[in-house]
């Protein structure tokens, strides 16, 4: 900064007078510095709208950005990361409380569709084994806390299991016969109670939604019954309780 004559901390036409050791001049005053303070900085932002300050180095169309291909430090990531540690989260948000209009929906939309097809746009996770993204190597990793029974309900067996029931039955309830629709694959002896059974393809059967929820908290009741229908026996009329059947 150059002080006219006449300014008290003028100190004559001496070129980089200000040098390490001074103090300056807002430090004197007891402020902060000038472009800290919110009125200052929108000031400057109202004087520099539409300017353009060096056409010569400014990134045009078409330019590769400087980060392109290159990689931060993880100690820089670190210092990112806490820096930004509570900010722009809810109200301070700028596009807080705010919407995309369709218009804008559509065009995202779009752009994205087309990232994907010319291969721009890549997805982060395709491809990915997942043990690479599994257990302690999660981001969301706390220790193993989660209970030994959702643990085993989200395996990957699990999800196999349900396939190969529902497969095997064509998916079709095997109650009212419908086709399709909300399918459950149902443990004919108990999850909680038959552990080593859970993955057993023949203590599963196929049951639409409406008659599963008909058997519920009467699990042990329908043993027999589901048992025999997958061993071959008369399909019988639905009914309330297996016992009931004709």
């Amino acid at each position: 900064m150059v002080f006219k004559k006449g300014h008290p901390y003028y100190k004559g036409s001496e070129k980089n007078w200000f040098k390490k050791g001074n103090t300056p001049w807002w430090v004197l005053k007891g402020i902060e510095h000038p472009a800290k303070r919110i009125e200052v900085r929108n000031k400057i932002s109202e004087a520099n709208k539409g300017k353009r300050k060096s056409p010569e180095t400014e990134f045009k169309k078409g330019d590769k950005r400087y980060w392109l291909g290159k990689k931060r430090s993880k100690e820089t990531k670190e210092k990112m990361s806490i820096n930004r540690t509570g900010k722009c989260i809810g109200e301070e948000n700028p596009f807080y409380g705010k919407k995309h209009n369709e218009e804008t929906k559509n065009t995202m939309k779009k752009k994205r569709q087309e990232g994907l097809k010319s291969g721009k746009i890549k997805i982060w996770n395709k491809d990915v084994p997942y043990t690479k993204i599994s257990g302690e190597k999660h981001w969301n990793w706390k220790g193993g806390i989660t209970p030994e029974n959702h643990r085993q309900r989200v395996l990957i067996q699990s999800k196999l299991w349900r396939k190969s029931v529902l497969k095997r039955d064509n998916y079709t309830c095997q109650e009212c016969h419908e086709r399709g629709g909300r399918l459950h694959a149902h443990h004919i002896k108990t999850w909680a109670k038959y552990p080593k059974l859970r993955f057993d393809v023949n203590n599963g059967i196929t049951l639409c939604k409406q008659c599963h929820d008909q058997i519920r908290w009467k699990e042990e009741d329908w043993i027999e019954y589901f048992q025999s229908k997958l061993g071959g026996g008369i399909r019988q009329e639905y009914c309330s309780t297996p016992t009931q059947a004709i």
